[in-house]
């Protein structure tokens, strides 16, 4: 199979740690923080927080670079093309985005991550989070804090992307039938790019985890050497692959699809109306593979991939394993 878009973002895998070596960030399909226990006796909640910021700087700045070398081949991103006027959409929005300002916090309320416009990343902890947590509950509570701060910037993101294209210029002249057609067509295809093959992409993404699933009981069904074996399984390796192949394609199809509508509307003014649609509450729905939301498309299993299983409960003590697949 070869090498996708699809695949190249699911594999990236960031991790940073402190100056001090004791608090790790690690940015993948998910972002999880784990504090070392020695910052017990090490560090106060204020030292530790410092520690802790710098870690998660790290990481979110790892993922950015790996994010542009999957999508431009270089963690350069290509220069915009230029525009006429100072407040195009364009403009607009990359100023919008350099004020965003979010908070999240802890299930508990003991950790603040902020995102400012003048200092960037902030990880805070009220006195004694330390004590109380303990360093396994406390990296539990930096993880979701931090997934939560990444998911609000994106939605804030969005939320100014959807502002400034709709913030066109009143001189314009009225666009002719044609031109209405084309944008609204450039709509839609933004709204299958965001929800439609992302949909369908995971739906075949769950359909391979079944197939691949029944490897699990061939042991049980199959005697060694039964003629039936052999058979069942490259047929089996075969549909698999075929759906996970269809899977990743629905994946970078939506990928491209979108970079390629995002972009068309933000180098041309007329082309933006398309993002001024009566329906445009719609245009909430996260990117196909938005970073901030890593592991939106499952990432299909191949054949001889291990099966993985989840104990199910039968009765009041008595529990077995079971394939787990993905919805």
């Amino acid at each position: 199979m070869p090498d996708t878009l699809h695949d190249r973002i699911q594999r990236i895998n960031v991790v940073a740690t402190s100056p001090d070596g004791l608090v790790r960030a690690r940015y993948g399909k998910g972002f999880v923080v784990e504090v070392d226990p020695r910052c017990a006796s090490r560090h106060t909640d204020q030292t530790l927080a410092v520690q802790a910021t710098k870690a998660v700087g790290g990481a979110l700045k790892g993922y950015d670079l790996a994010i542009r070398k999957a999508l431009h081949g270089s963690e350069k991103t290509p220069a915009p093309e230029e525009t006429d006027h100072d407040d195009s959409p364009r403009a607009n929005f990359l100023r919008a985005t350099r004020l965003i300002a979010v908070e999240a916090t802890s299930t508990g309320s003991d950790i603040t991550a902020g995102w400012h416009p003048d200092g960037g990343l902030t990880i805070a902890l009220r006195p004694r989070t330390l004590d109380r947590l303990g360093t396994s509950n406390l990296s539990n509570e930096l993880s979701a804090a931090v997934s939560t701060l990444l998911s609000r910037i994106a939605r804030a993101r969005d939320k100014a992307y959807n502002a400034c294209y709709r913030s066109l210029s009143r001189t314009e002249k009225p666009m002719s039938a044609t031109q209405d057609q084309f944008v609204a067509n450039l709509y839609e295809l933004r709204n299958v790019a965001r929800r439609n093959l992302p949909n369908i992409a995971r739906a075949y993404a769950g359909i391979t985890s079944q197939v691949h699933a029944t490897a699990f009981w061939e042991r049980t069904l199959f005697r060694p050497g039964d003629p039936v074996d052999a058979a069942w399984r490259g047929m089996r390796d075969r549909l698999e692959t075929l759906l996970g192949q269809t899977t990743t394609r629905l994946a970078d199809a939506a990928i491209a699809l979108d970079l390629a509508v995002t972009d068309l509307a933000a180098t041309d003014h007329r082309n933006a109306r398309a993002l001024m649609d009566a329906r445009a509450a719609e245009e909430h729905l996260p990117a196909p593979l938005d970073p901030n939301v890593p592991g939106q498309i499952p990432t299909p299993p191949k054949p001889g991939d291990p099966v993985a299983t989840k104990k199910l409960h039968v009765g009041p003590i008595m529990e077995v394993d079971v394939p787990e697949v993905a919805r």
